[in-house]
């Protein structure tokens, strides 16, 4: 029986538990894949996009309200980026023809989208949640739903973890991380 005061010692992994972890790992990083545009595979990639979905998510608390943020967890980032560029005062100009804030208006506002983030991006006060927003969009994030964002990172997180235990850097490639066996 062990006392609280004595530490317990993890045994290493034998090869096939190794390939069984590595494998889980494997699928994780296949699952951000289907959802993710990773462009150059490393640790560091990955690094960089959950620090962006994380501080997204706070500018998004801070200045919608944690509330806000809770009870919007099922909206579709692409719903939200339109919804602020409706809101941004830009889109007026480009869609004059419709009703603000009606179906018409809406859907003027989707199909001339780049344009109207041209012009917002443009403007030195424009708001940060739309630059965010855009970064999302390059990642091809934008289909997700706040919620699913935050699984997203939730994955990442793992993978990074998982590789950092296993003493990998931000230099090494996904691959090199989750190669199976005797760490070959």
């Amino acid at each position: 029986m062990q006392t609280p005061n004595q530490t317990q010692t993890q045994t290493p992994e034998t090869g096939e538990e190794q390939t069984q972890v590595s494998q889980i790992y494997s699928d994780l990083v296949a699952v951000l894949r289907k959802y993710v545009r990773l462009r150059y595979n490393d640790i560091k990639e990955l690094g960089d996009l959950s620090l962006m979905i994380e501080n997204f998510i706070d500018v998004i608390k801070e200045k919608m309200s944690q509330t806000w943020y809770e009870n919007h967890l099922d909206v579709k980032l692409w719903d939200f980026l339109i919804e602020r560029l409706m809101w941004s005062g830009k889109a007026i100009f480009y869609c004059q023809k419709y009703v603000p804030f009606t179906g018409e208006f809406r859907k003027c506002v989707e199909e001339r989208v780049d344009e109207i983030l041209d012009d917002v991006l443009r403007d030195p006060k424009h708001d940060p949640i739309i630059d965010f927003l855009v970064d999302l969009k390059y990642w091809e994030l934008e289909k997700l739903t706040f919620m699913e964002l935050e699984t997203v990172n939730t994955i990442i997180n793992e993978v990074l973890d998982y590789c950092m235990d296993r003493g990998y850097g931000p230099d090494d490639t996904l691959e090199d991380c989750l190669i199976t066996g005797d760490d070959a």
